[in-house]
């Protein structure tokens, strides 16, 4: 905006935020905060406020990355691989991968591969799922 850079949320200086991802009508945001190892909602505003700042899962070792499905379901990646959440955070299952991933992001024209970044490696899974 016109007025530059907002700061919306300041946590403790043990925690380490990291991944962001918006659910698909924005009216939630999560944050992965890696140092506490939790998943953050957080409910937004029309005006882009946020609000009832709550724990989404608390036992997400190493949270880092995250991206979103058409449908709400989170994908969140982890020490131990990454870990799926349907959109009221029901963890539905962890995908494996070799190396400890970073990051991931769907892509390809129909977005149903989900791709997923390591520290030396570069991770692709097809999916049944549609990425936003």
């Amino acid at each position: 905006s016109a007025e530059g850079v907002e700061r919306v949320w300041t946590g403790t200086t043990e925690q380490r935020p990291n991944g962001v991802a918006l659910s698909p009508d924005e009216s939630t945001l999560y944050l992965a905060d890696t140092a506490d190892a939790v998943v953050r909602a957080f409910s937004v505003a029309p005006d882009g406020s946020l609000s009832e700042e709550r724990i989404f899962d608390d036992g997400v070792v190493g949270a880092d990355g995250m991206t979103i499905d058409a449908v709400g379901n989170l994908f969140v990646t982890s020490r131990d691989g990454v870990v799926v959440y349907d959109p009221v955070g029901r963890e539905r299952g962890v995908l494996e991968v070799p190396m400890t991933p970073s990051n991931c992001a769907f892509g390809d024209a129909d977005r149903q591969t989900l791709y997923i970044t390591a520290r030396e490696a570069l991770y692709r899974v097809r999916l049944g799922t549609r990425g936003l």
